[in-house]
């Protein structure tokens, strides 16, 4: 029971920063950090294929990565 309650404060948790921050703004974050050490051709095949995102948003993700 503890358990489910700790599962449940930390699903809260991150909810509430993915709220806060936006997808665009989390995933810029995180492909910003993994470009360090992988190539970028990776990236750009790996946003291609994100189907819940527009093409706007792709665009903008691309841009971001690539710099």
């Amino acid at each position: 029971m503890l358990g489910g309650f700790a599962v449940l404060g930390l699903t809260g948790l991150i909810v509430g920063v993915r709220t806060k921050l936006g997808h665009e703004e989390l995933l810029t974050a995180i492909y910003c950090q993994r470009r360090l050490s992988e190539p970028h051709g990776k990236f750009l095949d790996e946003i291609e294929q994100l189907s819940l995102l527009d093409a706007d948003i792709k665009e903008r993700l691309k841009l971001t990565v690539v710099d």
